[in-house]
This record gives C-alpha cells, structure tokens and sequence, in this order.
C-alpha cells in the first residue's frame, strides 16, 4: 500500500507541476489531452523561453511515464517475490482407520472372472489386533496369516490385514475385505477381496472383486 501512495504522490506533484508551467504559457488545461498540448504545438511555439518551459513539460511527462513504469515492475518483482517465499504448510497426515470392537468370521469359496478363491478367516478388532487368514485361489497361490497389523469394520464391512507367517508367496503382507449382506434366498451374495503386498498395508476400505459362491461370512458389531 505504500508504495501505491508514494506513487501516486508523485503523480500529482507531477501534474501540479505541469499546470503551473502550462498556465505560464497561456494553454488550456482543462482535460487530459489539453495537458499533453505542449507536445503539439512546440514546434510552432518562437519564442525561446517558451520553447524552454515546454521542454521542461516534456521532460516531467517522460518522467512520469518513467516512474510509472519503474514503480509497476517494482510492484511486479516485490508481489512475485512474496509468492516464492510463502511458507508451505505441511500436508496434513491421514491416520489411517481402525476400530477398537466388531470381529468377522467366515469360509468361503468366492469367484472373479474366471478364477476362484478360497478364504478361511476369524479377525478381531483391538489393541492388540488378532485372528488367523488361510487362503489359497486357482493359480496356485497360497498362505497361512496372522492378523496383526490392522482391523477396520464399518456397517457390514470389514478390513482387516497381517503378516504372512507361510505359504508360496513371495509377499509379506495380507489385506482382506469383506461384505457381509445378510442370509436368505433374497439376499445378495456376500463380497471378498484379498491382496497380497510387500509393504505394510492399512485398513482403508478397498472394492471387493470377488463373490461368495459358497460357505458363509458374517460382520459382528461387537
């Protein structure tokens, strides 16, 4: 803001300055254009100490014109400036969720496209986390888990993921999903999905790509 007044300031001392001149030489200076009429008519002006006042007019336009600009790169570099050193607040960390009641237990056979899994399970939320994951699917893959690293349950859905203790994949961690959607011939059919990674797995809620062809799964609220 200060220095948007210095500027200003300097404009209208400028002007003054100009109308001064501009009332010694007699011209009219009642608009923007009759200001600047000096550059107009200098050439028809003979007498030399007009000629000098009107020199001195050019000379304090071209001075503002330059202070204008000087003053506007000024602004440009200072707001620029500003820009580049604001501080970066730190992103704010996610915890990722877990519960402290609700268990899942269940064993099923599930298919995705054409393949097949089976999963055995019994979870339970707490402090620690505890159950056991035994999976095995149609190419081949197997393990035998242990459910410590997390436990998540929210309506008839739980996440749940652990350490692979065996089994003949190179993966080191779990991460299962399931839905549970009720029993009876109108119910849909109950969802899963199991991911194996090499880091330590959350319990965020994920898809479930796989569904229940056979056995049960249930989603206990405590």
């Amino acid at each position: 803001m200060g220095q948007y007044t210095l500027l200003t300031t300097l404009l209208q001392l400028s002007y003054y300055r100009i109308e001064l001149r501009l009332h010694f030489l007699q011209f009219p200076y009642n608009n923007l254009i009759s200001i600047l009429s000096p550059l107009v008519y200098s050439n028809r002006l003979n007498n030399i100490t007009m000629r000098k006042e009107v020199s001195h007019i050019k000379k304090t336009i071209l001075g503002i014109l330059g202070a204008a600009v000087f003053y506007g790169l000024m602004l440009v570099v200072t707001n620029f400036t500003r820009a580049q050193q604001a501080p970066v607040l730190p992103a704010t960390p996610v915890t990722p969720p877990v519960s402290d009641q609700g268990h899942s237990t269940g064993g099923v056979t599930a298919t995705w496209s054409t393949n097949w899994l089976k999963l055995n399970f019994n979870a339970f939320a707490g402090n620690p986390t505890k159950g056991n994951v035994m999976y095995s699917d149609s190419t081949g893959d197997n393990f035998k888990g242990k459910v410590d690293v997390c436990y998540f349950q929210s309506g008839n859905v739980a996440v749940f993921a652990g350490a692979v203790e065996k089994g003949n994949i190179s993966e080191g961690y779990f991460k299962v999903a399931v839905q549970d959607n009720g029993e009876g011939k109108n119910a849909s059919p109950d969802m899963v999905g199991v991911w194996m990674t090499d880091t330590v797995p959350d319990c965020s809620l994920v898809s479930f790509p796989a569904e229940v062809t056979k056995g049960n799964l249930q989603v206990h609220s405590n």
